[in-house]
């Protein structure tokens, strides 16, 4: 049963993390040449059955504070119907050094696996 599972990866070197607020992805861009993940995986043991929920956002660094982004959207016990793959980028532009206010716009293009179709987020 996956609610009684608990799976642990154990790696070697130096590891950061970064909290995603409400979901909502900061204004902080991957450097040049780094790789960042965040996955969210929500289990509900008060509902009857299995019930699992999950979120991955990926991205990669490619310089002038613009990231290569990935997402997979959808994927759950009991299924969604409604999985999809996305790929975009991420940018931003600072305003002022100070007080770290920045202009951030992205856009991702999600692909479904069920319906075989593409959409877009800007």
């Amino acid at each position: 049963m996956i609610h009684k599972s608990l799976i642990l990866i154990l790696t070697a070197g130096c590891l950061y993390s970064q909290s995603l607020i409400v979901g909502i992805p900061s204004a902080d861009i991957t450097s040049k040449g780094e790789f960042a993940l965040a996955h969210e995986t929500q289990l509900n043991r008060f509902q009857s059955g299995n019930y699992w929920n999950s979120f991955t956002f990926a991205t990669y660094g490619i310089g002038k504070n613009t990231a290569l982004a990935s997402s997979a959207y959808g994927f759950s016990i009991p299924g969604s119907g409604n999985r999809a793959l996305g790929f975009g980028l991420k940018s931003m532009i600072p305003i002022e050094k100070k007080w770290q206010f920045k202009l951030t716009g992205s856009f991702m293009i999600p692909v479904s696996f069920d319906n075989k179709k593409t959409g877009y987020w800007v």
